[in-house]
């Protein structure tokens, strides 16, 4: 594997960047997707034009299938990207790993939250 498919956390816990098989939401993308917008506090959704705020969420998927490390890369603000981390740390939607060789790893994950 090239060096730069992996990150070191400070407890040099390895994280991988590319991985044979992506992680994924138990039940699929669409119902996490889902969860976020049916938990998502109503008078911060969008209202002006029905337009839509894109926000980019990372974190890792740890191999039990956990969130942890969830960081807005790219939002709009308080209290938006308050809101947006809560509904991400809460949804009960379990991830399966990503996997390595055939073995469940830690993966950094990027996603983009649209509400």
């Amino acid at each position: 594997m090239a060096q730069n498919d992996t990150v070191y956390l400070d407890d040099n816990q390895e994280v991988f960047s590319v991985v044979s098989h992506d992680p994924e939401p138990i039940g699929g993308r669409e119902s996490f997707d889902k969860w976020i917008q049916e938990n998502f506090k109503e008078e911060l959704k969008s209202t002006e034009d029905n337009e839509k705020k894109v926000f980019y969420v990372q974190f890792i998927v740890e191999v039990d299938g956990t969130l942890s490390d969830i960081k807005i890369v790219k939002g709009f603000g308080e209290p938006y990207d308050d809101e947006v981390k809560r509904v991400v740390k809460e949804n009960p939607t379990k991830w399966r790993p990503a996997r390595q060789n055939n073995k469940p790893v830690k993966r950094a994950n990027l996603i983009a939250v649209k509400i």
